[in-house]
Order: C-alpha cells, then structure tokens, then sequence
C-alpha cells in the first residue's frame, strides 16, 4: 500500500473480489474528487483508459465518461461525484455515492479521501477505498503506516523531493535570503508539505515566514501581509487552495517583484511562478514500466 502501484489493478482486484461482487451482478465505481483540476483530470484519463484496456469499460463508454457522463455499463457502473472544493458537499457527495450502492470509491484528494475513510469505518463491510492525489496519508489520518491501515483502504501518493525542488529554487536565485510561503492550515496536505519547505529552507540557513489561510479570501491579504515582511521570494506548497489561488498570489508578488517558486508541478509557470518544478506525471500515476508500454501501444 502507498506505493506507486497502478491504481487500476488494485482496483480490478477488488472488483474481482466475492465479497464484493455478490452484492450485485456488475460492480459499480464512484470516482469522487474535490474539484475540477487539471492534475485530477489526468489521474482520471488514465483509470478510465486502464479500464478500457482491461476491458472493463468499452470504447464508447470511455468516452462518455471522459465527457464527464455516468454509465451504466456492460461490464460495470460508474457515476462521478464533484465537491467543487467545498468540504459540506464533499461530505454530502461521499454519502450519496454509498446510497447509490458504491462497491469502490475512488477518492482524488485529501480532504475527500478523509471523508470516505471516515465515513466507511463503521460499515459492517466496510466498501473498498482507492485513493489518489494524496501526499501525506500519515498526517491526514488515513493511514498509521504502509502495513498499519483500514483493510479496505490503498492508493498511491504523489511525494514531490522538496529537497531537490528547492536546489533548484536555489541555483535560480542564490542570493535570496528571506522567503515566504503561504499554507491551508485546514489541508493536512499543505500543512505537511508547507512544514517540510520551511525545515529544508533552514536547512540552508534560510529565514522564513508563513501565512496560514483558510480560504481563497484569505490569500491576497496573506501574501500582502508576507511582502510587509520584506520577504524576497515566496515559495508555494502543495495544497488545493494554492494552485487555484495562483492568479491572486502572482499579481501581489508581481507587483512587489517577488519571485513565486512552486513546488507542485511545472505547469506552474504558465500561471505566473518563477520557477516551478516538482511531480508532473499524473496520468501514469502508478503505473509500472510493463502496464505503461502497453497502455502506449493501445494508444497508439
């Protein structure tokens, strides 16, 4: 468990299960996520293309699932769930897929993985829990360890090397001796990933100062009150508020010309960052070097 194994073969175990297809002659899949993000798209494209490679799903009902439709399939049901980023739906949503006899949900998100976790342990049979886009499974509670979990729980983790990241950040601007970051304090995600920047910056005699928001209304003046500070860069955590709220953290620091250094994915420079580096293979998520070739060759 937490290791970087394919998703979907977990996933086609636990459909194969007898306990789990008993309860229905074709199993069915919720796949619930937080909110609409690129990084969750590309996890998604790749369960669904995994399932009509395995023959799962056919050819059309693929593609009525990546235009975001549920099926009722030949082989097997599946129904998104969408929390729009908001924690009371993401809790009514969880709910709802059970009432709607999930036999496997598939969780992209801390946040929404912590509900179902939460949600299923009281089941007699507690229903099967694959979850992605997870960092810190540890800290959130989801897991004690690797081998100390809830039987019905596995996923895959993506861990950004923050040490190597801010290397990089570094041989870009060598001179920066103060720096800022800015951290969902309700995110076990971007708590944990803001708490290992800040110790690998002092790591390299760094001074740092952080701003805990709650919400998107909460950044800009975060980050205002970070340029008071007089810091000389700011550097993002992974989270689920940030990457959203990048055009309102970018125009601040533009404004003050304070570099951005984004630890969650190349992509974000496109949105403003300095530099960006950090885990950006989120459709092979998982995948081992044997079920990638042959999800190239079908692709191809």
């Amino acid at each position: 468990m937490l290791k970087k194994y394919l998703i979907v073969l977990v996933l086609l175990a636990l459909l194969m299960a007898p306990s789990t297809l008993a309860q229905a002659d074709k199993a069915t899949v919720a796949l619930l996520r937080f909110g609409e993000r690129p990084v969750f798209a590309a996890i998604e494209s790749m369960i669904l293309h995994m399932l009509q490679v395995y023959d799962f799903i056919t050819t059309d009902e693929l593609f009525k699932l990546e235009a975001g439709e549920d099926i009722e399939g030949e082989n097997l049901n599946v129904f998104w769930g969408d929390a729009d980023f908001d924690l009371t739906i993401a809790n009514t949503m969880v709910a709802a897929a059970l009432d709607r006899g999930a036999d496997v949900i598939i969780s992209l998100s801390t946040p929404v993985t912590q509900i179902a976790v939460n949600t299923t342990l009281d089941q007699d049979e507690p229903t099967p829990i694959i979850f992605g886009m997870v960092y810190n499974p540890y800290q959130a509670g989801i897991a004690q360890s690797a081998c100390i979990k809830p039987t019905h729980v596995t996923g895959s983790v993506n861990a950004p090397t923050y040490e190597e990241i801010f290397r990089i950040f570094q041989i870009q601007y060598p001179d920066i001796q103060r720096v800022g970051t800015v951290y969902n304090s309700a995110d076990a995600d971007s708590v944990s990933s803001a708490e290992a920047l800040i110790e690998i910056a002092e790591a390299y005699g760094l001074e740092v100062e952080s701003a805990a928001v709650i919400g998107f209304s909460d950044l800009r003046p975060a980050v205002q009150g970070l340029v008071s500070k007089e810091i000389e860069a700011i550097v993002l955590p992974v989270d689920h508020t940030v990457p959203l709220g990048l055009p309102i953290i970018t125009q601040v620091a533009n404004e003050n010309l304070i570099p951005i250094f984004h630890a969650d994915s190349p992509g974000a420079v496109a949105y403003g960052a300095a530099v960006s580096a950090g885990f950006s293979r989120y459709f092979a998520q998982g995948l081992s070097r044997r079920d990638a070739d042959l999800l190239l060759e079908w692709r191809a």
